[in-house]
């Protein structure tokens, strides 16, 4: 597995429970490559709202105009 600057350790995979998620393919390939897999309960939206919202302000002030430039 390829990282920016290097191997990366104790990487935790949260996601909701999206078929994608949780088949069995993607739970070897997590497992080859060391990575924890996390969802939130089944029907609790707020699981998810602090990874959203520090994503939201990352896209906000990093690639806010990028690729608009006239």
């Amino acid at each position: 597995m390829r990282a920016r600057g290097g191997r990366v350790t104790d990487v935790i995979f949260h996601a909701d429970r999206g078929c994608q998620y949780t088949s069995a393919e993607f739970a070897k390939l997590c497992a080859a490559n060391g990575i924890r897999r996390s969802s939130g309960r089944t029907g609790t939206c707020l699981d998810n709202a602090l990874a959203e919202a520090f994503n939201a302000t990352l896209k906000r002030e990093l690639l806010h105009g990028k690729g608009k430039r006239r």
